[in-house]
């Protein structure tokens, strides 16, 4: 595997030890964390645990970016997330996956796909 990129749900499965994510990431060449996903993710979190996992994940693994939201590609995520139930952190996530052509891991994959099509690949949690 390339690239995969982590929508809100799959930071909060990895900050919650939930399904296979950490094993994925050390799959991979690069993982991108869009700053959306992960504003909506922190907002989540209550626990130390949880809050220690998210900065491991954001600040101490080499081949993770935090991809920021340019106020060019604001709009255009909006218009995603209207399609996507109005889930801006899906949405960044979709919109970087399609960019960096990269796989895109994430609880949605059925209303990604019925709204947006494969992209370059969906893993489903």
């Amino acid at each position: 595997m390339s690239g995969l990129v982590l929508d809100s749900s799959a930071i909060l499965a990895y900050t919650q030890r939930k399904s296979a994510v950490a094993p994925l990431l050390g799959e991979v060449s690069s993982v991108v964390l869009p700053a959306l996903a992960l504003a909506e993710t922190r907002a989540e979190l209550a626990y130390k645990e949880e809050l220690f996992l998210l900065s491991l994940l954001t600040s101490r693994l080499p081949h993770v970016l935090v991809a920021p939201l340019s106020a060019g590609d604001a709009v255009g995520v909006g218009r995603l997330a209207a399609m996507l139930d109005g889930r801006l952190g899906l949405a960044h996530a979709v919109a970087e996956a399609h960019r960096r052509e990269a796989l895109l891991l994430t609880a949605y994959g059925k209303a990604v796909r019925k709204a947006i099509g494969e992209l370059d690949g969906i893993v489903d949690l």
